[in-house]
């Protein structure tokens, strides 16, 4: 007797993989059904806890918009109680004093908490760069003070003018002559002695003076004898006296005032007994 289960194995086996082939869809939408729906409740999750979340915050912000104000009333004390707070006195406004130059403080006249009056001295600085400026700006002022004086041009003695070595327009520099000159004490008398007759005059002796113009009676006193003899001068024009060698002799005026500068003149001196 043949055996059914040899005969119907194959058979089977089909039916069996067909089985498995029907299942596995299923499965697969099976399990893609539970994600979906565990996504979406994850998703719902998070978005009910971000309103309530959002909620709170709203709530917790309007809470604290809410001003609270304590309303007191005062009422006035029937029994007269005097009504003492705190309080602070301040300045209304400072005054404060600026620095006017660079310097450091020399001095301090007044202390926190002293009375000044206006225009009171309060401090003193000081002011080295300034000082030097002071001193630099007084000795230009002294200076151009002094040039200023100096263009009016003063006689220094009382005597006659001279010379005049410049005009009204013409340009003078500094060191030049403007001006000679001459004080009465300043003039003197200038002659010549032969060698034969130079020991007959010293210095200190007294000379007479006389000329065409000239008063009556002048002298002058012998101050210089010169030490060494000179060919006579081209001022003395005779021919006999230009060939002899004779001394210089200076003479000073006893009255300046009468004489001028180079008039000439004859000197006498009375013979020694």
């Amino acid at each position: 007797m043949p055996d059914k289960t040899h005969d119907n194995g194959p058979h089977d086996h089909g039916a069996g993989q067909d089985l498995l082939r029907h299942s596995e869809p299923r499965n697969l939408k099976t399990i893609g059904i539970v994600v979906l729906v565990a996504a979406l409740g994850v998703a719902g999750f998070g978005i009910a806890s971000r309103i309530i979340a959002d909620n709170r915050v709203e709530n917790w912000t309007g809470d604290q918009a809410v001003q609270s104000v304590q309303v007191l009333t005062l009422e006035s004390s029937k029994k007269g109680t005097t009504l003492a707070l705190p309080g602070e006195v301040q300045a209304f406004i400072n005054a404060p004093i600026y620095a006017q130059v660079t310097g450091y403080v020399k001095k301090w006249y007044v202390d926190i908490g002293a009375a000044v009056k206006q225009g009171q001295l309060l401090a003193e600085l000081n002011t080295p760069e300034l000082d030097g400026q002071l001193q630099q700006a007084q000795a230009n002022l002294d200076a151009a003070q002094t040039r200023l004086t100096r263009r009016r041009q003063l006689s220094p003695v009382t005597g006659s003018v001279e010379e005049v070595y410049y005009r009204p327009g013409e340009t003078v520099q500094p060191g030049k002559p403007v001006i000679a000159l001459l004080p009465p004490a300043n003039l003197k008398v200038r002659f010549f002695s032969p060698e034969r007759q130079l020991a007959t005059i010293q210095i200190g002796d007294i000379v007479g003076i006389s000329c065409d113009s000239c008063p009556t009676g002048l002298t002058a006193k012998v101050t210089f004898i010169a030490r060494s003899a000179e060919y006579t001068p081209p001022v003395i024009y005779s021919l006999e006296e230009r060939a002899k060698l004779v001394y210089l002799i200076e003479a000073r005026p006893d009255d300046p005032s009468k004489l001028r500068v180079g008039q000439p003149v004859t000197v006498t001196r009375e013979a020694r007994p």
